[in-house]
């Protein structure tokens, strides 16, 4: 997903651009779970009321929060996140071809 998310970054909400890139730095290293809840806070608090909106903006950010669980003690699954993610990811008009070149 954050590669995906790497991909596309330049299309992202500037809030979304920056969890991004901070998401990319702490891959290989330890995260802090703190770090990473205040991230995913900062991005739900970015949408605030719109949480349920189906804006691109707000999807963008909604998949971008599908990254910020790697620290997380209680995950919610791999399977519904990554389904979750495909689908808010392509329902903000993001490129398909984005997700497919991840694999490759």
């Amino acid at each position: 997903m954050l590669r995906t998310l790497l991909q596309v970054r330049h299309l992202l909400p500037s809030v979304a651009q920056t969890a991004v890139t901070q998401a990319h730095d702490w891959v290989g290293s330890m995260i802090d779970r703190n770090d990473e809840d205040a991230l995913r806070i900062a991005l739900w608090n970015s949408i605030g009321g719109r949480a349920m909106d189906q804006e691109p903006e707000v999807l963008m950010i909604r998949a971008t929060i599908c990254v910020l669980y790697a620290a997380a003690s209680e995950a919610p699954d791999a399977g519904d996140t990554l389904e979750y993610f495909r689908s808010t990811f392509l329902a903000a008009g993001l490129p398909a071809t984005a997700l497919t070149a991840v694999g490759e």
